[in-house]
């Protein structure tokens, strides 16, 4: 544990200076309005494991055609109150071009709460991905590291929320994502307590891409959804 969490400290370093590196290089963008939506289920099993469960639909070209579909699935382990592990797998299709393709994947995650900062709510989590891409017939390896804060709205049942997340490739693919910087995506969103167990979310997010061989860089501006199932752990 002691060693993801150095590594991922380290990596996140290295992503301003790729990040910096690419956008140096990079021409005009294409902007693209999106729809995002995200329903989660976090299921607690006894005191210490929880079961994930993730369908992620997604429509792109100013949400005029479905996009992508990804579907993830894993398990969790706590680690005190602050801290969750998780491994899993994860499947994507992909119709935003001919042929229709696909992605598999298995990730390895580490989320820690961090204590309040007056009414603020921080979080950060750190993901490992090895995502086998089926054009270009090779493993990719990828970095994600998010940072989250929570605020409640006055005494009503609403919160306000950003996120930042950054996207580092860690290897050069054939045919597919070179090393380096791959993305970032801020967010700003309303979320809203059904229960205790039930959330909703909605909101603004900015998806920045690279430019890659086959695709100009692109800014994603996105209407994102997301409904999470996660009950308390009694």
């Amino acid at each position: 544990m002691a060693a993801f969490v150095l590594r991922a400290g380290l990596v996140t370093v290295m992503m301003f200076a790729w990040a910096s590196a690419a956008r140096a290089q990079s021409s005009p963008a294409v902007q693209d309005l999106q729809a995002w939506v995200l329903l989660l289920g976090q299921i607690p099993v006894g005191d210490q494991w929880l079961i994930h469960a993730e369908v992620q639909p997604r429509f792109n070209d100013d949400i005029s055609q479905a996009d992508q579909l990804l579907l993830r699935g894993g398990i969790g382990r706590r680690f005190g109150r602050r801290v969750t592990a998780w491994a899993g797998y994860g499947y994507g299709q992909k119709w935003n071009g001919a042929p229709v393709t696909h992605e598999q994947r298995t990730w390895e995650q580490v989320n820690a709460t961090l204590p309040k900062l007056g009414k603020w709510a921080p979080s950060m989590r750190f993901r490992q991905e090895q995502r086998f891409l089926e054009q270009s017939g090779d493993w990719s390896h990828r970095f994600r590291a998010l940072g989250r804060v929570v605020h409640p709205i006055g005494a009503s049942p609403w919160s306000f929320a950003a996120w930042d997340e950054w996207f580092v490739t860690l290897d050069d693919t054939a045919n597919g994502p070179r090393q380096g910087f791959d993305q970032n995506r801020v967010y700003l969103t309303a979320l809203r307590k059904i229960s205790s167990a039930v959330t909703l979310e909605c909101g603004y997010m900015w998806q920045h891409s690279a430019a890659t061989t086959k695709a100009p860089e692109r800014n994603g501006h996105t209407l994102f959804t997301s409904f999470t199932y996660a009950p308390p752990v009694r």
